[in-house]
Formats: structure tokens, C-alpha cells, sequence
């Protein structure tokens, strides 16, 4: 990864727009900064240009602000905890997710992302899911609580 920024800063030396110059070199900065905290705090993983890339694309190198509301994935969310939790979604076929009914492994993976979304809160928990959703060709659809939520003895 620091090669691929050396590069790309050797690349931002020649341009002349000043403007997009400025631009790469502060991208640069920001990204051998998360690379930095990625190879603390991924010790353990294959610290390559593709986990680098698994990590921020599923949001897990936010860092979460001290005040204020965090948007998180529940992949994002795991070591962390807070005052109040709500889990959005949990209609069977989003969480889990369609998918994961063709696959045990992949359900169990999903039972286990449910347990860490639960388990993120100090005070509140809020687990919601919609009676019915618009899908994506247009027609509105019915929804039905997740399975995870019947484990659970909640519905």
C-alpha cells in the first residue's frame, strides 16, 4: 500500500491544477493514515491491499465520535458499545439476509452478526422491522419479523 501512495504522490507532483494537486495529496494523507491504523489494529489479519479495502468498504475503520448519533453496520459496530441501540431491518430475508437461507454457514454467520448488533447496547435496545417494503421493481411488498427476533421470544 505505501508504494501505491508513493505513486500516486509522484503522479499529484506533475499535475499542474494546483486545486487537484492539493486534492490528491490530502486523499493521501487520510489514506496512509487509515493504513496505518489498519495494520495496528489488524494484527492478527493478512494486512494486504484487499482486507485494507474489505475493512473500509464494510465501514469498520470509522472510528465513532464521542457525541452524537453513529451510523453504523453491524460489522462495524463489533468491540464497541453505547448508551442506546436501535437495529433497523429485522424482517426475515434482510436480516438474515435472503442469501443466507441457501447456506447454513452463512446463516449461522448472520446469527452471530444479530447477537453482536444486540449486545452493542449499555442502557436501550430498540429492534425494529417494517410491515411491508417497496421492492426494488416497485411493487410494495409484505414483511414478516425476522426469525432472530422469534429466537429471541420478542415476537
Amino acid at each position: 500500500m505505501p508504494k501505491a501512495l508513493d505513486i500516486l504522490e509522484e503522479y499529484g507532483k506533475c499535475l499542474d491544477d494546483e486545486t487537484d494537486k492539493r486534492a490528491i495529496w490530502e486523499d493521501i494523507k487520510v489514506l496512509r493514515g487509515e493504513w496505518n491504523r489498519f495494520l495496528r489494529i489488524e494484527r492478527e489479519s493478512a494486512n494486504d491491499l484487499a482486507s485494507f479495502l474489505t475493512h473500509m468498504a464494510l465501514g469498520t475503520m470509522q472510528q465513532p465520535r464521542q457525541e452524537g448519533l453513529a451510523l453504523l453496520t453491524v460489522h462495524s459496530s463489533k468491540g464497541l458499545e453505547f448508551d442506546v441501540i436501535f437495529v433497523v431491518g429485522m424482517s426475515d430475508g434482510t436480516f438474515p439476509d435472503y442469501r443466507s437461507n441457501q447456506n447454513g454457514k452463512t446463516k449461522a454467520e448472520e446469527k452471530r452478526n444479530a447477537f453482536v448488533a444486540v449486545t452493542r447496547s449499555r442502557r436501550l435496545l430498540y429492534l425494529s422491522y417494517p410491515q411491508s417494503k417497496i421492492m426494488p421493481w416497485g411493487s410494495p411488498r409484505n414483511q414478516i419479523p425476522s426469525p432472530f427476533l422469534k429466537d429471541m421470544g420478542l415476537v
